[in-house]
């Protein structure tokens, strides 16, 4: 670009990159900049560096297997920082800094940061505004000023295609290529318009389709037809089905004993009318609602007799308990709170008569090692009378070592003995709770039977003395023949109830058989039968009128072809022309620019037998090349 917006390549600086060990910087000046040095000093790795900068991508060369290719100086050692540093500048005095870091993996990755009106930014962010400001695109050098010199190697003497990118670089016969005229693709489409409108008129002619629906309907007509007929319809009945239908459904009205169809109404309307007053008959009838009550209270029996049954085997299984465990010992939590009390009671009087005797044990022994450490005489200071310290000292360790030591061992076994006593009760005592606790539980569900048993069969033994039967196996044995009982009286009312269904559901079988089902089999035949009938004619009647606007289409559609093939014909005279016009075009460009280019390349290629450069434009699909 030649204006102020233009970005110009103001400094380059590589570090242990490609040809280049440490550090290296290059300034650079405004205008066109054309690198001459011998081979191998470092033209390909500058430039390589300057795209890779710009663009984060190893240019495709050749003589380079990207697989094992590095971008990083083979001699720049362990402490590499391959990178480059890369400063832009516009005539206005805005400044664009890349800093591309090298990470030497088969992936190529990069660190890439850009700095620009004092914003810094990173990663693909960074990438996305160096392709928006340079005007460069992704994977490509279109936009880039710089050329390769391995890229254009054919420049001089090399591929005439080689050649030929060049130039359309350099002229933009691309940009006069995409001139392609609008009026081609018009006439392409106007082509495929008329082949779309000669392929529906052969394959879906409105017409045509209009009869194969027609001839569709009427044979779904004459099979439901046939159905009725089957079904044992009157064929008289079949000329006119609306009025066979409201003929029968009249009928069933009058069975029912509720008003008839209007002639006017919809059979569907009907249909679901006397559907409804039918189910409301069968629900509303009296012998449906005895039928329901008897149903609902053998249901009742049917859990009660459950619950009883459960509740006896529950009550079966807590009296053997209860049994087996009054064998193994006491079961009355009272009592046995009462006797871990008493044992407590007397393990504290154990311990305080051990805590006596060690006392009077203690002080007897200091006595005693008193006297053996004095050996003079002397007088009793109490009765004034004289000690006779050998014969004290026996008595003092007679008394410690024999009567206190015996008490007090015989005392430790006593207290070792009430300890397990009182574990052993206090084991018995939970044990007891727990067989209290499921007897209450137990009894509590015994009570809350009784209204139900009471609705259903009469009496039942409530309130329960409950803790005269958790202690008295022959009344728990009276209740469980109770409750044995009561299962046997209600399993017979549930059979009498059983057998009343039974006579209930005969008288109602027969007003079922004589009454609501004739009038449901009428329904139904209507609905099955008639009803499709009435609907597949209705189909035919409203198809017919659509014959008419099916000729209109096809009529509209002939048009319709004629003027896409007369516009077809028109477009493709003129794009001919265009394209002819715009090959001139391209030809004039090329000549006008041709002495700057050759001047150009007999520069670059530094002969002086170099005279100029030959360029042919020609059209390849629909391109100007």
């Amino acid at each position: 670009m030649n204006n102020d917006q233009s970005w110009c390549l103001k400094n380059l600086r590589i570090r242990d990159l490609l040809g280049f060990q440490q550090a290296v910087e290059f300034p650079f000046e405004a205008g066109l900049q054309v690198l001459e040095a011998p081979n191998h000093t470092g033209k390909t790795s500058l430039t390589m560096a300057l795209l890779w900068g710009l663009t984060g991508i190893v240019p495709n060369l050749a003589r380079i297997n990207k697989h094992f290719f590095r971008l990083t100086n083979k001699h720049a050692g362990d402490n590499a920082q391959p990178s480059v540093e890369i400063a832009l500048s516009q005539a206005d005095g805005r400044e664009l800094v890349i800093k591309r870091a090298y990470q030497a993996r088969p992936d190529v990755e990069t660190d890439l940061s850009v700095d620009l009106d004092g914003k810094s930014f990173s990663g693909q962010q960074a990438q996305d505004l160096i392709w928006a400001e340079l005007g460069l695109k992704p994977s490509s050098l279109e936009g880039c000023g710089v050329v390769l010199q391995d890229h254009r190697l054919g420049l001089i003497t090399g591929k005439d295609s080689d050649v030929s990118d060049v130039i359309n670089d350099m002229l933009g016969l691309y940009t006069l290529s995409q001139l392609v005229p609008t009026l081609e693709a018009a006439s392409k489409d106007a082509a495929d318009l008329r082949k779309e409108v000669e392929a529906f008129l052969t394959d879906a002619d409105p017409v045509a389709k209009w009869e194969d629906r027609d001839k569709q309907l009427n044979e779904e007509l004459r099979q439901l037809e046939n159905k009725a007929l089957e079904s044992g319809f009157a064929k008289e009945l079949l000329d006119d089905p609306r009025t066979g239908a409201l003929t029968e459904l009249s009928a069933a009205a009058g069975i029912l004993g509720v008003e008839g169809p209007a002639p006017e109404g919809a059979v569907e309307q009907q249909i679901e009318r006397l559907r409804t007053k039918l189910n409301n008959l069968r629900k509303t009838h009296s012998a449906a609602g005895v039928l329901g009550q008897l149903q609902s209270r053998k249901a009742e029996l049917g859990q009660l007799v459950t619950d009883m049954r459960k509740l006896a085997a529950d009550l079966a299984k807590h009296d053997k308990r209860l049994a087996t465990e009054s064998g193994n010992g006491e079961v009355d939590p009272a009592k046995l709170a009462a006797s871990v009390a008493a044992t407590e009671a007397r393990l504290e009087e154990n311990g305080r008569a051990r805590q006596k005797l060690q006392d009077e044990q203690g002080f007897l022994t200091n006595c005693y090692d008193h006297l053996l450490n004095h050996h003079e005489g002397g007088t009793c200071p109490l009765c004034l009378q004289s000690i006779e310290k050998p014969k004290l000292l026996a008595g003092l360790k007679s008394r410690v070592n024999g009567t206190i030591a015996t008490d007090l061992e015989r005392l430790q076994k006593e207290h070792q003995t009430l300890t397990d006593q009182k574990k052993a009760q206090e084991k018995r005592l939970k044990t007891a709770k727990s067989l209290r606790n499921d007897h209450g539980s137990l009894m509590g569900q015994i009570e809350a039977l009784g209204p139900r048993v009471g609705n259903k069969i009469g009496t039942w033994p409530t309130p329960l003395q409950v803790d005269t039967l958790y202690l008295d196996g022959f009344l728990r044995g009276q209740l469980l023949q109770r409750t044995e009982k009561v299962c046997g009286e209600l399993g017979v009312e549930q059979d009498k109830v059983g057998e009343e269904i039974k006579k209930e559901q005969s008288a109602y079988a027969q007003l079922e058989t004589q009454k609501f089902h004739p009038v449901e089999t009428r329904i139904n035949r209507v609905s099955d039968f008639l009803k499709p009938i009435i609907h597949a004619a209705e189909k035919i009647e409203s198809h017919g009128k659509l014959r008419q606007e099916a000729e209109e289409r096809r009529s509209e559609l002939d048009k319709l072809l004629k003027e896409a093939s007369d516009t077809a014909g028109q477009l493709k005279k003129i794009s001919g022309a265009l394209a002819d016009h715009e090959q001139n075009a391209a030809s004039a460009a090329v000549k006008a620019q041709l002495p700057a280019i050759s001047d150009f390349f007999k520069k670059i290629a530094g002969n002086p037998d170099y005279d100029g450069l030959d360029i042919q434009t020609t059209v390849s699909r629909d391109k100007v090349t």
